[in-house]
């Protein structure tokens, strides 16, 4: 059975604030990028499906640039356009999957539909961090997220609570609520990952013991 990983939801969210203070003009254009796009399509439902898949691949695009600046790293906006089709077959494929799965969740008596957000929290940070097929990345966060769903849980309350809050301080609110949640979450899947690595190094040296 995978361990219970401890985090700081305060800490995670103060992280990803003080990250975006060294930019905020770069993730409130992030923020507004992403909102311009749910406007054409409902204005011209003809062009619905294209702005669709163009507001995923931006979608797609923030999760890279939001784990690299998570990491120290400079972004700027060439970064938007650095996922490949198969990347993004990859993530629109996971996408699809878990949204389905998690809606006929909770359809049965919502419990499991708030279970399986908990699980694949992290599936299409590994479609496009470490480009893996959307099964696998399925299977990863299964894996990775198995026994912190408690945790999980507090953490998406506390997004939920921060986008509401922006919704009601009205649009500055919400550009500036929008990037803390997605690099809160690029922090909280880099510290599950540096977790992960660390678990998967003792079970090496822990078989290569055994073996000697």
């Amino acid at each position: 059975m995978r361990k219970n990983i401890e985090f700081s939801i305060e800490k995670i969210i103060k992280s990803a604030w003080h990250r975006f203070n060294d930019n905020r003009i770069f993730w409130i254009g992030v923020a507004l990028l992403s909102l311009s796009m749910s406007i054409p399509g409902n204005t011209f439902p003809t062009l619905g499906i294209l702005f669709t898949l163009v507001s995923c691949y931006i979608s797609a695009s923030v999760i890279r640039i939001s784990i690299n600046f998570m990491q120290g790293h400079l972004v700027n906006y060439n970064d938007f356009f650095q996922i490949d089709i198969m990347q993004f077959f990859n993530y629109l494929a996971a996408l699809i999957l878990c949204s389905v799965s998690i809606l006929l969740g909770f359809l049965f008596f919502v419990i499991p539909g708030i279970y399986l957000m908990t699980r694949f929290i992290f599936v299409q940070y590994f479609v496009i961090d470490k480009k893996i097929s959307f099964d696998a990345a399925i299977k990863r966060s299964w894996k990775i997220t198995k026994g912190n769903e408690i945790n999980l849980l507090a953490f998406l309350f506390a997004m939920v609570i921060i986008f509401v809050s922006g919704f009601l301080a009205f649009v500055i609110g919400v550009v500036v609520a929008i990037p803390i949640t997605q690099l809160s979450t690029a922090k909280l899947y880099l510290t599950f990952l540096n977790d992960e690595n660390i678990s998967d190094s003792k079970e090496d040296l822990s078989i290569n013991v055994n073996y000697e």
